[in-house]
């Protein structure tokens, strides 16, 4: 293996409308409109006044993104755990599996919105940002470490006559089940 000169570290600043893709997978997961709670407030309105603020909620579909990944992914992390003080438990045995299912396939639904956008595309690198680290990227003299789920960092390097060693510590769309959603632990 040959040394690597520099490691640069991206994220989703590097991807031009990155959460595009994501926040329409997952409208068509769980829905634009989140429903109500107990007390008759849209789930969106009750979630933004848990962390305190109390005015209702105009665009529902970023804060679905916060429903989702705290309290989705919050939930499947609880029931690994109980399955880890109780595994015998059917009932916590199902609700562990039944999470994890929910979660790979919002994770492939994403991963479908991101390559239909990455085709299309709607997203694409921020030049500026990656011409320092793709400057010696087709020597095969930098590493690149992506917090990114998309291909469109690779795209972009190959198209411009590098050769890519880029790494995603996030997972991928190439393989859903890899992917970590915010606040998932591997």
């Amino acid at each position: 293996m040959k040394p690597i000169d520099a490691v640069f570290f991206f994220g989703t600043g590097t991807v031009i409308n990155a959460w595009e893709p994501v926040l329409r997978a997952l409208a068509k997961k769980y829905g634009t409109s989140l429903g109500k709670d107990v007390q008759g407030l849209d789930v969106a309105t009750r979630w933004r006044g848990l962390h305190g603020i109390k005015v209702p909620c105009d665009d529902l579909d970023k804060v679905l993104a916060n429903w989702v990944f705290g309290v989705r992914v919050g939930s499947a992390r609880y029931a690994a755990f109980r399955r880890s003080l109780n595994g015998t438990d059917p009932k916590v045995k199902k609700a562990h599996a039944d999470m994890r299912a929910e979660l790979l396939d919002l994770k492939k639904t994403i991963a479908s919105e991101l390559l239909k956008a990455q085709k299309s595309g709607e997203i694409r690198v921020r030049e500026d940002t990656v011409k320092a680290a793709a400057t010696h990227a087709g020597e095969g003299r930098s590493g690149i470490l992506t917090a990114n789920w998309d291909q469109t960092l690779e795209r972009w390097l190959k198209d411009n006559g590098k050769r890519p060693k880029v790494f995603h510590v996030h997972g991928s769309i190439k393989k859903p089940s890899t992917m970590l959603l915010p606040g998932e632990a591997p």
